[in-house]
């Protein structure tokens, strides 16, 4: 266990800037019966991007929402470019992994973005 008695506000952008008690990472009298765990909010809002259908949470397809609706991209000019930013934008570190074909399963609903072209560094789609 690396870090105990978390003190967070809720507003930061890390666990590593909320106060944890003695102030070293690794020292704490906890065990793994006390592993936190959470459940994040899936809300659909205007620009958010998730995975979907993946076998771990890092992999999938890429679904955005538009106007409270899940949609997916067109893959047609899909690089490794457009992979690194994805993964960056939801927390990863960059990405080995880009494909414009079917390799998550197919989507339902509207194909949202098509033509989507960047060069790597874009902080988001």
């Amino acid at each position: 266990i690396m870090l105990s008695g978390l003190g967070c506000t809720g507003t930061e952008n890390s666990l590593f800037s909320c106060s944890f008690s003695n102030n070293v990472i690794g020292l704490t009298n906890c065990s793994h019966s006390q592993d936190a765990g959470v459940a994040c909010s899936t809300t659909c809002s205007t620009g958010s991007v998730r995975l979907v259908n993946g076998s771990t949470i890092s992999q999938g397809r890429v679904e955005v929402c538009y106007d409270n609706t899940w949609g997916t991209i067109c893959g047609d000019t899909w690089t490794i470019n457009e992979a690194v930013v994805v993964c960056n934008g939801l927390g990863y570190y960059g990405s080995n992994f880009g494909s414009q074909i079917v390799y998550f399963g197919q989507g339902i609903g509207m194909i949202l973005l098509s033509g989507v072209t960047c060069n790597g560094n874009e902080a988001s789609l």
